[in-house]
């Protein structure tokens, strides 16, 4: 009879880690189109710790016995227990309901308002030293076909909550795919068509713009004549989108158009969108061996930032993404390359020191700082149904 309790507890324990440790994938839409939701933060916020949804809406994560929740700006949030999510393959979240109808607002001040957040930083973001673990994504699209994707995991780790290039270290995680086809612009040059000669954005300009105080400094300083309105916001939120006037600045000219979200009660930022947009902002140049002269344009820099508030009340960087918009002109045609660049932040702690081990070099595109192989790793982040197209062709 003992012998009997012993087997039972054994396989009574066995089964608690394996449904503790089993892995759950839901799809996530929207309850009025029945459309699916990018980009939703599916996370435990007791333990700090998640992931997003793709493109395609679904998102995989283990099962754990804490509550979860299901969190975008323009949706209503929604709390489950374990028990509650373990039963349903589909969830449904409501848009947010809105007080105000879009409207022009001449007595807002943007300038005030950002330059507020700068000066209570430390009181409304983290200030500490922290380290986060990530899933990295970088895409490259030419003529709106997948030639890049790379998705691995990183550990951001900063000494203080204010970019210094001395306190900053990203560390090369679990490799989960890795492929870099050519870019099939410059068909008659071999040389300049292999994957390694792609363009990229250095990961040190990612850097740069990543902290949110930094970017405000910048962005403060290099922008003026504001044109500005409220949009349709939640309860808790203003949304405040804005435009700026055309600046030239050695013949190319750029303006920045985009929108701010404010916490009303902390009165944080909890998403700035900010595109660049550019006119005549070219580079000329000629191919390696055949010295054939191309040219790229930049049309458009877009930057995201976004938010959550952690345990300790501050606000906290969720996700961050860079989309650069080009041309390349070549052979008299001309083709469309996106280069993107996805931050997802999986989980967070405080961490005053890290080691150096598996350091990336900020100075080079991610992509050259992987192996060649590919390391095996459960998902982080799901590949859409176009990205697995991608991966799986020869």
């Amino acid at each position: 009879m003992i012998q009997i309790k012993k087997y039972y507890c054994l396989f009574f324990l066995l089964t608690f880690i394996k449904g503790y440790n089993q892995s759950k994938q839901i799809t996530i839409v929207n309850e009025v189109t029945k459309m699916p939701i990018e980009n939703v933060n599916v996370y435990y916020p007791s333990i700090d710790e998640g992931t997003f949804t793709n493109s395609d809406g679904k998102a995989a994560f283990l099962i754990k016995n804490v509550d979860l929740k299901i969190a975008h700006l323009n949706y209503k949030e929604i709390t489950m227990s374990s028990e509650q999510f373990r039963g349903r393959d589909t969830i449904f979240l409501k848009p947010n309901v809105v007080e105000l109808k879009e409207v022009v607002i001449n007595s807002f001040n943007l300038v005030k308002a950002l330059q507020d957040v700068l000066d209570k930083y430390t009181e409304i973001y983290v200030d500490y030293p922290f380290e986060k673990e990530c899933s990295f994504k970088e895409t490259v699209l030419v003529s709106n076909k997948l030639k890049r994707l790379v998705l691995t995991k990183i550990n951001w780790w900063g000494r203080s909550y204010f970019h210094k290039n001395n306190d900053i270290k990203l560390r090369l995680g679990a490799i989960e795919y890795s492929k870099n086809a050519p870019m099939d612009i410059f068909t008659d040059s071999s040389e300049e068509n292999t994957p390694s000669k792609s363009g990229f954005v250095e990961t040190k300009s990612i850097t740069n713009i990543i902290y949110l105080n930094s970017f405000l400094s910048s962005f403060l300083a290099f922008t003026d004549g504001y044109t500005t309105s409220i949009q349709e916001s939640a309860t808790n939120q203003i949304i405040v989108a804005y435009e700026t006037e055309w600046k030239i600045v050695k013949d190319v000219s750029s303006r920045c158009v985009g929108k701010v979200i404010f916490d009303k009660e902390s009165k944080a930022i909890v998403e700035f969108i900010n595109e660049i947009e550019f006119k005549n902002k070219i580079v000329y140049k000629t191919t390696s061996k055949g010295k054939k002269e191309y040219s790229y344009e930049t049309k458009k820099s877009v930057t995201k930032h976004n938010f959550y508030k952690n345990n300790d009340n501050k606000w906290s960087l969720k996700s961050f993404s860079s989309i650069v918009d080009t041309s390349i002109d070549y052979n008299k045609k001309s083709t469309s390359v996106i280069f993107e660049n996805d931050i997802y932040v999986l989980k967070e702690i405080k961490i005053k020191k890290v080691s150096n081990d598996g350091l990336i070099d900020l100075t080079k595109p991610l992509y050259q700082n992987l192996p060649s192989g590919t390391i095996s790793s459960s998902n982080s982040i799901l590949l859409s149904e176009e990205e697995k197209d991608f991966i799986m062709k020869d």
